[in-house]
């Protein structure tokens, strides 16, 4: 990825996520912040869930790939190319800005006023990326949004979705965009 867009998706994180702080501050969510003051022990525990429902959500997509010739072209065709020369250190940066920015957005600010069903298609609808044939991944998308909304609704703290998220990101493009499930691609 060139610098250019790396910076232009940094920016992009980093307004959706001052967009999620002045939201949550309009509308009075201090919850929005308990993600940092979590004792260790709960830390531990809600990043181990965040894990695993990253790794599912990325099990969803990927059964999508196998599953669906189509969703594995439009993937391919439209979100590939952005992340295919990705450097580790950007995708790492990229994947935790993501995840903390659009959790921030979404489960943080949006969700307590919008519900969990709601958010998790408004979440699905952002990714569907307004592309011809990238439906499916707007579906998928919502999916994973009601996954993560689900989880910060029965934990209350935001590190669970932000780590799914984060961990999710890194994974796919990793797996996709690296080529590690060769047999299924064209």
């Amino acid at each position: 990825m060139s610098r250019l867009g790396f910076g232009l998706l940094l920016a992009a994180e980093l307004a959706l996520a001052g967009a999620g702080v002045g939201l949550a501050w309009v509308l009075r969510r201090e919850r929005l912040w308990l993600f940092a003051a979590l004792p260790a022990a709960e830390a531990a525990r809600a990043g181990g869930l965040g894990l695993l429902a990253g790794a599912g959500a990325a099990c969803l997509v990927l059964a999508a790939c196998y599953g669906m010739p189509a969703y594995r072209r439009a993937l391919e065709a439209v979100v590939l190319p952005v992340f295919r020369r990705i450097l580790p250190v950007q995708l790492a940066v990229a994947s935790v800005t993501a995840g903390v920015a659009e959790e921030m957005f979404f489960r943080g600010a949006l969700q307590p006023s919008l519900g969990v069903v709601l958010t998790a298609a408004l979440f699905g609808l952002v990714h569907w990326f307004g592309q011809p044939g990238l439906g499916a991944y707007g579906v998928t998308a919502g999916a994973i949004g009601l996954v993560f909304g689900l989880a910060y609704q029965a934990t209350g703290t935001l590190m669970v979705p932000v780590v799914a998220h984060a961990s999710y990101n890194g994974l796919i493009t990793v797996l996709l965009a690296r080529g590690a499930l060769g047999p299924w691609r064209n």
